[in-house]
């Protein structure tokens, strides 16, 4: 039998991956517009000083603020999705890192915007944000003003822009150790190599052969432990990164910084872990009847996910999925279903596996272009669908 692999990107078929062609068309076209964005920067910047000025004024500068933020959020998603889809890609890596510089020198020096838009008295605001011409601002407005005890002065918000690429150190390079670097090896099934992957692992960790699940196991956690002083490293470089922001902008807690653009209550989170905690009674029966099931001795991490009747097997493919969507959302009415499938099907979304491709999934969507997803489905797995 022939050994599996892991497919590098250039074999993935393009029906397969997103089309970022809606974006550009071409890396020089990106280019370009990457290079719009000083020109950009400086006429946003030219009304520092001036936004209370009038409301003619604060709506030019409104205008110029969201040209400056489409054009960035444009070339960062072409950029950053190339990156996700392999990030062993030194090209890709290189224009991700040039959208990250540009957008920071940005934040730098358009920092004078907020600090100056909450200077504005309440009153004048209130007025200028109900008038019609400001109805596509109002939220945008009424979201900085709920921010305005974390917002700092115009020179401490431009040191918070300066320092806001290199706070992404640590995840970024976990992101690098964790999709490219690390080779989790393969586990022998039915006389074949198949490769261990994070995709992959669920695959093994279903297995009805309690070894095989085992080895995968144990190999897949093997590889993280060897990276323990380098993860534990990392992790506390977040860590202290989310408490440097807390503190820096007067919060009481990373945790209430993190919920606080939400308007979620710290006590709404705690509760939500209270509630399972008084719950779990019910999670460990349940344990205990499948380690009853399964005939083991002793329940272990590797048997969670194994299915309790070994005669069922699902294999569903990827299009059969979106036909699944499709009628689970046909309430909704065809035009909708129309185009979300459509598009599931026509270049939304990047689907399967390839190497150095984030391990993850996500959507990920600006004001131009489609609404992309990252996947890296399996016709093997129901929670794929």
């Amino acid at each position: 039998m022939k050994d599996e692999t892991i497919p590098l990107r250039k074999d993935i078929p393009a029906e397969y991956k997103w089309d970022l062609t809606q974006l550009y068309k071409t890396d020089e076209e990106w280019e370009a517009d990457l290079k719009k964005i000083p020109s950009l920067v400086k006429n946003f910047a030219s009304f520092k000083g001036r936004l209370s000025e009038s409301s003619s004024i604060f709506l030019e500068a409104l205008k110029a603020d969201e040209a400056l933020d489409r054009q960035i959020e444009k070339v960062y998603h072409y950029a950053s999705l190339n990156n996700e889809a392999d990030q062993g890609d030194r090209a890709a890596q290189e224009k991700y890192s040039r959208v990250m510089m540009a957008y920071t020198a940005a934040c730098s020096e358009t920092s004078f915007f907020t600090p100056e838009l909450l200077a504005i008295p309440d009153d004048k605001i209130n007025s200028w944000i109900e008038q019609p011409e400001f109805k596509d601002y109002k939220i945008y407005i009424q979201k900085a003003l709920h921010a305005k005890p974390h917002i700092l002065s115009e020179k401490e918000e431009r040191i918070m822009a300066l320092q806001s690429e290199s706070g992404q150190t640590a995840s970024n390079v976990f992101s690098l150790l964790n999709d490219v670097d690390m080779n989790f090896g393969t586990v022998e099934v039915e006389g074949k190599q198949l490769p261990l992957t994070h995709s992959t692992w669920s695959d093994f960790e279903e297995n009805q052969d309690r070894k095989i699940r085992k080895e995968a196991y144990e190999k897949f956690y093997g590889v993280f432990e060897s990276h323990a002083n380098t993860l534990a490293a990392l992790y506390s470089g977040s860590v202290k990164n989310d408490i440097f922001h807390a503190r820096a902008r007067g919060y009481n807690s990373s945790l209430e910084a993190a919920l606080y653009g939400d308007k979620v209550p710290v006590s709404v989170y705690k509760n939500l872990i209270e509630t399972v905690h008084k719950n779990l009674d019910t999670l460990h029966r349940y344990y205990k009847i499948r380690r009853k099931v399964l005939g083991v001795e002793e329940l272990r991490h590797y048997d969670v996910y194994v299915p309790l009747v070994k005669s069922v097997k699902s294999k569903i493919s990827y299009d059969e999925s979106v036909e699944i969507v499709r009628n689970a959302l046909a309430v909704l009415g065809n035009e909708y279903t129309d185009t979300l499938c459509g598009g599931l099907k026509g270049g939304w979304v990047d689907r399967f596996e390839n190497k150095g491709k984030n391990s993850g999934a996500f959507s990920s969507g600006c004001y131009e272009g489609y609404p992309y997803i990252l996947l890296n489905y399996k016709d093997t797995s129901l929670r794929d669908v």
